[in-house]
């Protein structure tokens, strides 16, 4: 399971991104990219502004996955694969921006 939203009634504070090191680290590992099978993520070493497919929402700075594409992926498959999950070394315990 992959959850991508969170609904709540809490009361939040809107507050600023926390810099730790993640996107610096992401547009030098792409381990993620080479691991899927589906060719649903890309390759690119900036994050953009980019829509790769319907299911993605506009005016998201990020590194564009065609979910569709993913999905195609896991049907003809008879499962979903999260290779790019296992293989991303901040889904580790331990894991390490350097």
């Amino acid at each position: 399971m992959r959850i991508c939203k969170v609904f709540t009634d809490l009361s939040l504070e809107p507050d600023k991104p926390i810099e730790f090191g993640v996107s610096e680290f992401c547009k030098q590992c792409n381990k993620c990219v080479d691991a899927c099978q589906a060719d649903a993520i890309s390759s690119d070493r900036e994050p953009s502004f980019a829509v790769a497919c319907p299911s993605n929402n506009k005016g998201i700075l990020r590194w564009t996955v065609n979910a569709d594409r993913c999905y195609e992926f896991w049907i003809e498959n008879s499962a979903c694969c999260s290779n790019c999950i296992a293989v991303c070394p901040f889904t580790h315990r331990n894991h390490t921006t350097t």
